[in-house]
């Protein structure tokens, strides 16, 4: 297995988790100390609770677990339900619940597994702790667990090793098939070879990752949804997975081959509401500012609302997915925005506005501060106007004595030829406004700023029109995709 890939999963998926629930940073160290050895009561009740499914971390399921073990252990025969009804009895009250899961030849079994766990702690010679301790493998222990304890089969053995904090990996199908979606698996099963091959992956993982065993079967079953953790964590790769949620997508092979044409029907996606609140870009922006956000969440904030399937998160990630860049969205037509799942025409349009607004934000905020001092200078007020146009515009930019713009004229918009950029109509403006000098500005649609013979010819032209009438030409600069061209720096701008 390639190690940085390990390394950078489980980090993704700490990170996740820990961002969303910061106490699991402590959990997680613990596991890295020596385990704590449970009083022979406590590990009665994890028992209970394996058996019954219940949780043994919740205060509620602890008590009513308490009482049921008292019961138990004093040996008396427990009333069946309608015995409970027959005589008004209430005394068992909390653990009532609990009681309706038994049936009476099984309260026997769990009498007498109680009694060999009586057993296993206060063996003199090698109790469970030491008796667990000798084992090499999880796979050894968990085989230990069932034939000492028959109840605990199938994953139960492995859920009580682990409430007992010993070293393991569950292989549950909810951590299994997130082990699949990331390429370490082939298949879910539950037949013992398979047991034992996720075993050793996830020992591999422990070795590469540094994190431990138990840490990671914490970190996978809730990222996967095996371990519930409240309403403040969202588990991700569940059985309808949040991709656009998800920090492993670039590691997923779900998510890579997954059709285009299928994910709309394989991925559920949810609603801002259902979102952790410091996961709506709004609560984002306020509690962060603007500088980590990502374009979708931007975008969210434009959009404000998605649809009853999708946030406007959700929206927001849709429109990067299919435009990859904000460039190539500002130059979609708003036919094609609107076509999208959850954006109409009116919030292609809105979203068309705002992009518009970066645009001429870049265009006029250099001419707001003044001086053009270098070539750099106008390549960075002209790019984001002119890098992506379609056709050639020819603009004269109009500066006084101080080299300050003081106006900007579009003289053409199309091909560019000598019978368009005519000297008169590109100083016409110039000498109306007495203008001290003149840069030329224009873009080259193909994305190459390399100057054509034409583009020589004419700012020759225009370089022997402004000696003549006492207009300086400073520069012509074309814009291309990525880069420009200056006459001036090349040492090109002077008459024939």
């Amino acid at each position: 297995m390639d190690e940085i890939r390990i390394i950078d999963i489980v980090e993704k998926m700490r990170n996740y988790l820990l961002n969303r629930v910061p106490a699991l940073e402590k959990r997680l160290l613990g596991f890295r100390e020596h385990a704590r050895e449970r009083s022979v009561q406590e590990i009665k009740m994890l028992f209970l609770a394996v058996i019954l499914g219940e949780d043994i971390e919740s205060a509620p399921v602890k008590r009513k677990l308490k009482l049921l073990l008292d019961e138990l252990d004093t040996g008396n025969k427990i009333p069946s339900e309608r015995e409970r009804r027959a005589q008004k009895i209430h005394f068992l009250q909390e653990s009532i619940s609990l009681y309706g899961k038994f049936s009476d030849a099984k309260i026997c079994q769990i009498r007498e597994h109680l009694e060999t766990i009586d057993k296993l702690c206060t063996d003199e010679e090698k109790p469970i702790y030491s008796q667990l301790a000798g084992f090499h493998t999880g796979i050894e222990a968990v085989n230990y667990i069932r034939k000492n304890l028959p109840l605990l089969r199938g994953l139960k053995a492995y859920h009580f090793l682990t409430g007992l904090e010993y070293p393991l990996f569950v292989p549950d199908r909810h951590r299994q098939r997130l082990l699949s979606r990331l390429g370490f698996l082939q298949k879910v099963s539950t037949d013992a070879v398979h047991y034992q091959r996720i075993a050793e992956i996830s020992e591999e993982i422990h070795r590469v990752s540094g994190e431990t065993l138990n840490g990671l079967n914490l970190i996978f079953g809730l990222f996967s949804g095996a371990i519930k953790w409240g309403t403040k964590l969202t588990p991700l790769c569940v059985r309808k997975p949040r991709c656009f949620q998800c920090p492993l997508t670039n590691y997923c092979y779900y998510y890579h081959y997954v059709g285009e044409s299928k994910e709309r029907e394989a991925i559920t996606i949810y609603g801002l509401k259902q979102l952790d609140t410091h996961e709506t870009p709004r609560e984002k922006m306020l509690r962060d500012g603007v500088g980590g956000m990502s374009n979708a969440e931007l975008l969210a904030i434009i959009l404000r609302t998605g649809t009853p399937e999708m946030s406007a998160l959700d929206v927001g990630k849709i429109l990067m997915k299919k435009f990859k860049t904000l460039d190539a969205l500002s130059e979609a037509s708003v036919k094609e925005i609107s076509e999208l799942p959850g954006i109409g025409e009116i919030k292609a349009v809105e979203i068309k506005a705002a992009l518009e607004l970066g645009k001429r934000l870049m265009s006029s905020g250099f001419s707001d501060l003044g001086t053009v001092t270098c070539s750099t200078d106008v390549y960075k007020l002209y790019q984001g106007k002119l890098s992506k146009a379609k056709q050639e515009m020819f603009y004269v930019l109009l500066l006084n004595t101080k080299n300050r713009i003081v106006k900007e004229v579009l003289v053409s918009k199309g091909s560019l030829d000598t019978s368009l950029i005519h000297p008169r109509e590109v100083f016409k403006e110039a000498i109306r406004e007495s203008s001290a000098s003149v840069i030329f500005v224009h873009n080259h649609p193909s994305g190459d700023p390399q100057p054509s013979r034409d583009d020589i010819a004419i700012t020759h032209r225009l370089y022997e029109t402004g000696e003549i009438i006492g207009i300086r030409v400073i520069d012509h600069i074309i814009i291309g995709r990525k880069s420009y061209y200056s006459f001036a720096d090349n040492g090109l701008l002077r008459s024939k």
